[in-house]
């Protein structure tokens, strides 16, 4: 999708589009930085295409051993980053280093991490509610025609499973590395005649 956007000429687009505004300390948590900037960074492109080549294995999987087909699978926009806490961590330890062999090898160790992180908030891990609601994170992703294409795609093949999707900010819980599902607790009902699907046969 970035590529598309890029060589329709929207790279100049930031990669995450109206964003609100957030109090410290998540206040510089977003990467600012633009589409053409995102796909010029050869550690954000190699991760991403580690995760997907993890992402293909995992499906090959769920297809091998639940017979699940392409049609039974909704595929959702998801960037990736090497940009963690860990990451963060290393690099905050750089910056007291002394310049020489130490520092120019932490730096080199550095650019090569490629352990992924949620770059967007991740459309998956939301909220499965009843009726075919669904709670997911807002993936603030970029804004082509006043629509945030990011979120018109996950809107799209959620519909193909029948559910409806609520957006919600979520980048304080995003930012910790964690998204709605991750800080939600739900109390649902398995006792009610209606639930009680295990008497149905």
């Amino acid at each position: 999708m970035l590529r598309e956007l890029q060589g329709s000429g929207h790279g100049a687009q930031p990669l995450h589009a109206d964003l609100p505004a957030l109090e410290w300390p998540y206040d510089d948590k977003a990467d600012l930085r633009s589409i053409n900037e995102f796909l010029a960074d050869e550690q954000f492109v190699d991760t991403n295409r580690i995760s997907g080549r993890r992402i293909a294995a995992n499906i090959d999987v769920l297809k091998r051993e639940a017979g699940l087909t392409d049609g039974d699978i909704a595929r959702v926009p998801m960037l990736y980053t090497a940009r963690t806490i860990d990451y963060l961590i290393a690099k905050t330890a750089i910056t007291g280093m002394e310049p020489g062999p130490a520092r120019d090898k932490a730096i080199a160790e550095l650019d090569a991490m490629r352990k992924a992180g949620a770059e967007t908030p991740n459309p998956v891990n939301g909220l499965v509610l009843a009726g075919g609601e669904y709670v997911a994170p807002r993936p603030y992703g970029p804004v082509v025609g006043g629509k945030d294409v990011f979120m018109t795609s996950t809107t799209k093949a959620f519909a193909l499973t029948g559910h409806h999707v609520t957006y919600i900010n979520d980048l304080v819980t995003h930012f910790s590395e964690g998204e709605i599902h991750c800080a939600t607790n739900i109390l649902r009902d398995v006792f009610s005649s209606d639930s009680r699907w295990w008497q149905h046969g």
